[in-house]
C-alpha cells in the first residue's frame, strides 16, 4: 500500500470535453512501489555508453579525477550499478513538477575478477514541466541539482567534487 495520502483532483478546469489529471500521488505511489519491487536499478558499463559518449568506462579515464582508482587498477574496465533504496519524492504546483532522488552507485572493475572499490551516494533533483503544444502533450525534464558524497571506499578518500561534472553530464 502506498504510503501516502491521496487529495482531491479538481473536477473541471473548463469546458473541454477531454481535460488529464495527474497528481504526485500517483507519481509518489509509482516511485515506491518501483522501489519496493526492485526495479529502480541499472548497471552502466562501456556497452550500455553510446560510441560517441566521451566519458569512457575504464580507470585510464579517470587516472586524473581518481589517481588511486587507477594506481590501484590501471587500465581496468568499470561498471557502475546505479540503484534506490528509498523512493524518489514528487511535487507538484504551479511551478511544475519536481522530482527529488537519492541512488546509490557502486563503483566496481572488471578485470579477472569483478571487484567493488567504492560506493558514492547521489541525490539529484529535476524539474519537469508538461505542455500541450499543437494538440501534442510535450514535456521538458531540466536538471536542477546534483550532490554527491562517498558512503565506501577500498582506495581511501575520493573527492567526489572532481566527479560532479562528469556524474551530471551523464545524467543530462
Amino acid at each position: 500500500t502506498c504510503p501516502e495520502s491521496s487529495s482531491p483532483l479538481p473536477e473541471s478546469i473548463n469546458f473541454d470535453m477531454l481535460q488529464v489529471f495527474f497528481s504526485q500521488y500517483v507519481a509518489n505511489c509509482a516511485g515506491y512501489i518501483y522501489t519496493r519491487a526492485n526495479v529502480l536499478h541499472h548497471t552502466v558499463t562501456q556497452v550500455n555508453l553510446p560510441a560517441n559518449f566521451p566519458v569512457q568506462m575504464n580507470t585510464t579515464y579517470f587516472k586524473q579525477l581518481i589517481p588511486t582508482l587507477y594506481q590501484s587498477y590501471p587500465n581496468e574496465a568499470m561498471t557502475i550499478y546505479v540503484y534506490a533504496e528509498t523512493p524518489p519524492i514528487s511535487v507538484f504546483n504551479e511551478s511544475g513538477a519536481f522530482v527529488w532522488g537519492s541512488f546509490f552507485l557502486n563503483v566496481s572493475v572488471v578485470g579477472s575478477s569483478s571487484r567493488q572499490v567504492f560506493t558514492l551516494l547521489m541525490d539529484v533533483s529535476t524539474q519537469v514541466d508538461i505542455a500541450v503544444a499543437a494538440g501534442n502533450l510535450t514535456g521538458k525534464v531540466s536538471f536542477v541539482n546534483l550532490a554527491l558524497s562517498q558512503v565506501s571506499s577500498t582506495i581511501g578518500v575520493i573527492d567526489v567534487s572532481q566527479l560532479d561534472s562528469v556524474v551530471g553530464f551523464g545524467i543530462q
